[in-house]
């Protein structure tokens, strides 16, 4: 593992509040990427992008700057203006 692995496995495990704050900033990574992913995917403009989803650009740029969270209605609505849908799996920690 990496320095920063370690780092941040050895502060998880002595403070909830750091563990709780963690996991939340990986999801928002998590919720930026897939727009990220979808935007590119799509060949839409920025502009056209936030059209397809029915949100704002302000919104679209606050989850993929990772300012907010969206709800999993709002994510699976931004998912359904691709013909996609939202799916969650547990996976193991690592």
């Amino acid at each position: 593992m990496s320095k920063a692995t370690d780092l941040v496995e050895k502060l998880s495990q002595e403070s909830e509040e750091f563990k709780d704050a963690y996991a939340e900033a990986k999801l928002q990574g998590d919720f930026a990427d897939v727009l990220f992913d979808l935007e590119k995917i799509s060949k839409l403009s920025k502009t056209e992008f936030a059209q397809k989803t029915k949100k704002s650009r302000a919104t679209i740029n606050r989850i993929k700057n990772r300012e907010m969270n969206p709800t999993l209605k709002t994510f699976n609505k931004i998912a359904e203006s691709f013909g996609k849908e939202v799916k969650l799996v547990l996976v193991d920690k690592k």
